[in-house]
């Protein structure tokens, strides 16, 4: 059940120098950009870094609900830049990039950029609706890009990645690696993002389960008359059957005259006798 069908949504955007752009490179070149961006910035207006990262206290009493789409796009590397932490943002590039290029071709891009736009805002709505509860904050693109590749391995579940390991199993690996390094929020980010992935594969192809069915009542049964039936016609003879018993005997004349006397069953004998008496009792003229 794929939700949009035109043919040039599962074609690159265009080329330069023979390589092809995808919507998934146009998401990598962001989030390069701006990593730099919040590197320059952090030094002198850190504040502002806060402005833009995810906090459900600031979304529901300041407003701020451009925080429920920003907070992906700040990657926070520290002063000076933490080695480690390049070399992880580097590999998530590399994840986004290598999954979610096929998982475009596979949905295509408008798709793929609605699925993107879902593991965005999708926890950071939860989020922002347990603020009346408890604060929490969220920054960092990692969540999203790991549903990334759930997607990719729901789609391809058998998939053969490092160290002959299964696209699926690698999933369920990061998972729980994650699960383990994460905060609470980072936490909750990561399986509803997670969730939302694997939903929406199996929706794009027809074969996610309905949800909440169970609020769905079956319709009544309505029980309609059977309709009427239409008197069945008497069946018609082939022959009439004559009155006349010396009339019927022609049939059984012609088999004598083709098989013999002894042809004849029972029955013929006898109608062939009741009409030898009829011929003798008839009057001659």
């Amino acid at each position: 059940m794929a939700f949009f069908h035109k043919s040039d949504d599962f074609e690159p955007m265009g080329w330069v120098r023979g390589y092809p752009i995808y919507g998934t490179t146009l998401l990598v070149l962001s989030h390069i950009a701006t990593l730099l961006l919040t590197t320059i910035v952090a030094a002198t207006h850190v504040e502002w870094l806060y402005s833009v990262m995810f906090s459900n206290a600031a979304v529901l009493h300041q407003y701020s609900v451009w925080q429920l789409v920003t907070y992906p796009w700040v990657h926070l590397m520290g002063r000076p830049v933490d080695p480690l932490g390049l070399l992880f943002f580097v590999m998530e590039m590399a994840m986004l990039y290598t999954c979610g290029r096929e998982v475009e071709r596979f949905i295509g891009r408008r798709s793929f950029l609605l699925l993107y736009f879902c593991l965005v805002i999708t926890p950071s709505l939860l989020l922002t609706a347990c603020g009346f509860w408890f604060n929490v904050s969220l920054s960092g693109s990692f969540p999203v890009h790991l549903a990334i590749f759930v997607a990719f391995a729901t789609l391809y579940p058998s998939v053969q990645l490092s160290f002959n390991i299964s696209a699926k199993w690698m999933a369920w690996i990061l998972l729980g690696i994650s699960t383990i390094l994460n905060s609470f929020s980072g936490m909750v980010a990561l399986w509803i993002d997670a969730a939302a992935a694997w939903y929406f594969i199996n929706w794009n192809r027809g074969t996610a389960p309905e949800l909440f069915g169970f609020l769905h009542r079956p319709a009544p049964k309505t029980s309609e008359p059977a309709p009427p039936r239409r008197p069945t016609p008497p069946k018609k003879l082939d022959k009439p059957v004559p009155n006349d018993p010396v009339a019927a005997i022609d049939p059984l004349l012609e088999k004598i005259a083709k098989h013999g006397m002894a042809s004849l069953t029972p029955q013929e004998r006898a109608q062939l006798q009741r009409a030898r008496q009829e011929l003798l009792a008839r009057p001659k003229r």
